[in-house]
């Protein structure tokens, strides 16, 4: 038997975040107002992790207090809406309030938020786990 010993460091530092993050007193809609510059992706699909630092070409987010997400890339900006229907989940909105995606926090404060996003499995089978965690710093 293979144990890939990244991938449970990996699983047990984002359950042990999630679970500090859920025990924090903080609000959490105003921990995430304001403006976050995307740093890095993790990508982990059944063992296989890596993770992508060369982030160009993703929008400033700016979170505002009454629940709207501008994205801003160059000169371009569109708003969308966010809600966060418990403690650690973040749910970006459309401009018709539907759905474009859903994420755990598993950190957030001042200077750091940090997103786990489940993703489909490529190939059929039981068993697989695929998700990416986008690390964002927050632009003062």
């Amino acid at each position: 038997m293979h144990i890939n010993i990244r991938a449970g460091f990996m699983a047990i530092v984002t359950a042990v975040s999630v679970t500090l993050y859920q025990c924090s007193g903080r609000n959490s809609v105003q921990s995430l107002e304001g403006t976050w510059r995307m740093d890095s992706v993790y990508s982990y699909y059944n063992g296989f992790a890596f993770t992508r630092k060369d982030i160009l070409d993703e929008p400033l987010q700016r979170y505002e207090p009454d629940g709207s997400l501008v994205m801003t890339l160059n000169e371009e900006s569109r708003t969308f809406y966010f809600s966060m229907p418990v403690r650690d989940s973040l749910v970006h909105l459309a401009p018709d309030k539907s759905v474009i995606d859903k994420f755990a926090i598993i950190a957030l404060d001042n200077d750091v938020l940090a997103l786990k996003k489940s993703l489909n499995p490529v190939f059929k089978g039981p068993q697989q786990e695929r998700y990416e965690v986008r690390y964002f710093s927050k632009v003062k």
